[in-house]
């Protein structure tokens, strides 16, 4: 976690905060004084995790193209089924694998599962991370009309449960829909 344990949590593990480098208690800066290296801190983890032996990205990238079709039909499944946490969090785990493929079908397939999930759960956090992935999976296919309603409604749900980091991913991302079509009076606007 590199922000720091929300409300005081302990994290099992700390990337890039604490400065200090302790594998065996998953501590992992590069900021500390003493180091060394010319790792980053996330170059210090993946050291780590040869290390302990778990697999390359790359193995992790080819069993998530042979399961694709498999765990989009668990995360739709279990939106169907009323198992509305394991849903959502399974298509938000998802995402970043969509992301590097272009699987723009199941995406959006398992978000939107994901977002009825969400609602179910009066989950407004949830739902707003779910709207701002739709917002990516909409841009990322030009359908920029599309990525700002669903950034809007990130933003609007970000800022009802007091998540500031959310909140300005979602103005963030909303804010270069304006820039990137000429409306930079708004976008500095929405900016200050």
């Amino acid at each position: 976690h590199r922000e720091g344990a929300p409300d005081g949590q302990q994290c099992d593990i700390a990337i890039d905060v604490g400065g200090e480098f302790d594998a065996a208690r998953k501590r992992f800066d590069h900021h500390q004084a003493s180091y060394e290296g010319d790792r980053s801190s996330a170059g210090m983890v993946l050291d780590w995790l040869e290390a302990e032996g778990v697999p390359s990205g790359d193995d992790a990238l080819a069993w998530l193209s042979t399961e694709d079709d498999n765990l989009s039909a668990v995360c739709r499944a279990a939106g169907v089924a009323g198992m509305d946490v394991p849903c959502w969090q399974l298509a938000y785990t998802l995402k970043g694998y969509y992301f590097l493929t272009k699987r723009w079908e199941p995406w959006q397939a398992t978000h939107q599962v994901a977002l009825q999930a969400t609602q179910r759960l009066q989950d407004q956090r949830a739902e707003a991370m779910t709207s701002n992935h739709l917002g990516l999976a909409a841009i990322e296919q030009a359908s920029a009309e599309t990525a700002r309603a669903w950034y809007h409604r990130a933003l609007v749900l970000f800022r009802a449960v007091g998540d500031e980091h959310g909140e300005h991913t979602a103005l963030a991302n909303y804010a270069w829909i304006l820039f990137n079509h000429g409306d930079y009076h708004g976008f500095l606007d929405l900016s200050n």
